[in-house]
C-alpha cells in the first residue's frame, strides 16, 4: 500500500507541476518498488527491521519535444518537493498510536446504542 501511495502521489506530482510550467504530457508512467526482508514483521527474526529497507520510484515520461531540457529540470525538481508521501517518507513525522481496550459487553453495548440511533 505504501508504494501505490508514492506512485499516485508521484503521479499527481508531476501532473500539477507541469500544468503550472505549462509542459504537455503525452505519456507518463510511474512505478514504485520496494525491498522488504518480512521476517522481521512476521516476528521471526528480532534482528531484522520491521518495514522497507529501500525504495525506488522510476518516472517514465513523455512531453513535447519542443520542451526546453531546463524546464524538464524545474519539473523533476518541483515535483519531487511537491510529493507529500516522498516528503513524508524522507521526513517522518512522529507517529502515536492508541490502544483502546474494551470489554465484549461494551462492545455489544455500543453496538446496541448505534443500531437503535439508525
Amino acid at each position: 500500500m505504501l508504494c501505490a501511495a508514492l506512485a499516485a502521489c508521484q503521479d499527481s506530482a508531476v501532473r500539477m507541476v507541469a500544468n503550472r510550467l505549462g509542459i504537455e504530457i503525452i505519456h507518463l508512467e510511474v512505478r514504485v518498488t520496494a525491498q522488504v526482508d518480512v521476517r522481521g514483521a512476521l516476528g521471526m527474526d528480532t534482528a531484522v527491521p520491521v518495514g522497507f529497507q529501500s525504495m525506488t520510484c522510476d518516472i517514465h515520461l513523455s512531453v513535447q519535444e519542443s520542451t526546453p531540457p531546463k524546464l524538464l529540470d524545474a519539473l523533476h525538481a518541483a515535483a519531487q518537493r511537491c510529493c507529500v508521501v516522498q516528503q513524508t517518507l524522507h521526513q517522518p513525522p512522529p507517529v502515536t498510536t492508541r490502544f483502546r481496550t474494551f470489554s465484549p459487553s461494551a462492545v455489544e453495548s455500543n453496538e446496541t446504542s448505534v443500531a437503535s440511533k439508525q
